[in-house]
């Protein structure tokens, strides 16, 4: 078997052997998404958080970040629920809740399909100016904060994180140190800096 040193990109994990986790923590990640969607609307904020699959270990730590933001600015969520990760779900959820509490202004979602079907939703029933937060940063969610549809994703820089996690097993090879967590920073991309990751 191997008995070289571990990694952990992206996700991170309890592994005795392990000698660094190279990643963004999906939860202070969210968090930042969090603080920008209530800057935009201010001590009006009435937040929407549509997760992702129930007990998700992913989902969780997203919407523990959202939560974190929420509670920060003196805030709670007008409502939580799943939308199963996928467009149909989040696009159902959505319309339930414009219904339910229509005077939502922040939809903060697990991932860029999410926030896609939310604003379907919000298309098919004449509604705007609701601001969608999307997660992951998806070509697709990105062409649609140019055209001004979607407000923003929260992106984690995955060439960034495979870059330096080879670059931290090179480093232990040569017998250097490395770091236990290696931190990649968070991008928020909206219509200031979207130009950039077009293409």
């Amino acid at each position: 078997g191997y008995t070289g040193p571990v990694f952990f990109c992206d996700t991170d994990c309890a592994y005795e052997a392990k000698v660094s986790f190279i990643g963004t923590s999906n939860q202070v990640a969210a968090y930042e998404g969090g603080v920008y969607g209530v800057a935009v609307n201010g001590e009006a904020t009435k937040a929407l958080i549509i997760y992702g699959q129930e007990g998700d270990n992913t989902s969780n730590l997203r919407k523990a970040g959202y939560e974190q933001a929420l509670a920060e600015a003196g805030l709670e969520p007008v409502a939580e629920v799943s939308g199963n990760n996928t467009t149909d779900g989040a696009t159902k959820v959505m319309e339930n809740q414009l219904i339910a509490n229509p005077d939502i202004n922040l939809v903060l979602c697990h991932n860029d399909d999410t926030a896609i079907g939310a604003l379907n939703a919000c298309r098919q029933a004449g509604v705007e100016g609701v601001t969608i937060i999307g997660f992951d940063g998806n070509a697709s969610a990105i062409e649609l904060i140019a055209s001004g549809d979607l407000q923003a994703t929260i992106a984690q820089q995955p060439k960034l994180m495979g870059y330096l996690s080879v670059e931290a097993a090179l480093k232990v090879l040569n017998g250097e140190e490395v770091d236990k967590n290696i931190v990649v920073s968070t991008v928020i991309i909206d219509s200031e800096n979207c130009a950039e990751y077009l293409g």
